[in-house]
């Protein structure tokens, strides 16, 4: 468990996963709601489920990975196909 913090909760094991797959820098703005949310309710244990109970801004739980991680385009885009062999990896054909 994490050390009891300025809101006096504790975090339960099973909420690491869902913390952990956060994109490092909204993590601390995220725990700080759940955190605030638990305490607010006299929760001393944050479990899994108190996480989305408690309503954190989505865009920030889960981003848009389009907009993350791939470049735009000059041109037209008329097709997009995925790479078998890696799952970050597309081809576009742009039309001139």
């Amino acid at each position: 468990m994490i050390k009891i913090d300025e809101y006096g909760v504790r975090w339960k094991d099973e909420a690491y996963p869902v913390m952990f797959n956060l994109i490092a820098k909204n993590m601390p703005e995220i725990k700080m709601h759940v955190e605030s949310y638990c305490s607010s309710r006299d929760f001393r244990e944050i479990k899994s489920d108190y996480v989305f109970q408690s309503k954190p801004d989505m865009r920030k739980m889960y981003p848009n990975p389009i907009f993350a991680n791939y470049e735009s385009s000059t041109g037209s885009v008329y097709s997009v196909s995925y790479s078998p062999f890696h799952r970050y990896l597309l081809e576009s054909f742009i039309g001139k």
